[in-house]
């Protein structure tokens, strides 16, 4: 025992010691190496893993933005919408002659009787079809990494519904922006100016109410 570790000690100096009878020092065997264990750890995610998470978390980014811009939109239209009805009044009554409309009175609302511009209403309405626009562009723009709109579930049917109601309130959009330049600008006697007027807002009330829907199927 103590001869080996003598021998173990020469060794680290330097020092080679010969037992008796010339035998060789005994051979010290190497230190075992660490070995690593990695079968606990996780392999990286595949390159479509990535993008499918990236694509989802950016349609959900995209979403948030697309709701509140959508808000803003619904929000806008009714403001529009009530102004709209107040100058129709001022201007026309409820389906009054000319003689006995709140302008011909000298009693109107708002106070923009005649060719006067309705700035009011005209800037609600500008401010009402640039939300409009963004907001339906975004939903164009919007991805949909795990196809929800072709899913049969609740919410995927709501999401159906949601983007054919767009194509409606599209159309009312269109309409009243044409009504309401032709409503201004028209050469006509006040019975056709009337009848616009009213078509007009009529149509506002209908894309208002279809924006209604498509935004509740959404929201709650």
């Amino acid at each position: 025992m103590y001869a080996g570790a003598l021998l173990y000690g020469a060794s680290l100096f330097g020092f080679v010691l010969t037992p008796p009878g010339g035998a060789p020092p005994p051979q010290l065997s190497p230190t075992p190496q660490l070995v690593l264990d990695l079968e606990g750890l996780e392999e990286p995610e595949s390159s479509d893993e990535a993008d499918l998470a990236e694509a989802i978390a950016e349609r959900r980014q995209m979403a948030d933005i697309h709701r509140a811009f959508g808000i803003a939109t619904w929000a806008s239209m009714a403001v529009t919408a009530v102004l709209g009805f107040l100058q129709l009044y001022d201007e026309y009554g409820l389906w009054e002659d000319a003689a006995n409309t709140p302008c011909a009175r000298n009693d109107a609302i708002l106070g923009f009787c005649g060719d006067e511009v309705p700035w009011p209403h005209a800037i609600a309405a500008g401010t009402t079809a640039a939300l409009y626009t963004t907001t339906f562009i975004l939903s164009f723009t919007m991805p949909d990494p795990l196809d929800q709109a072709s899913a049969n579930t609740p919410e995927s049917e709501r999401l159906r519904i949601h983007k054919t109601l767009r194509w409606f309130h599209l159309a009312g959009v269109v309409v009243l922006a044409a009504l309401g330049g032709i409503t201004a600008n028209i050469d006509a006697d006040y019975e056709v100016r009337r009848g616009l007027a009213w078509a007009h807002f009529g149509t506002a009330v209908a894309t208002f109410g279809t924006l209604t829907a498509a935004g509740a199927l959404m929201v709650f």
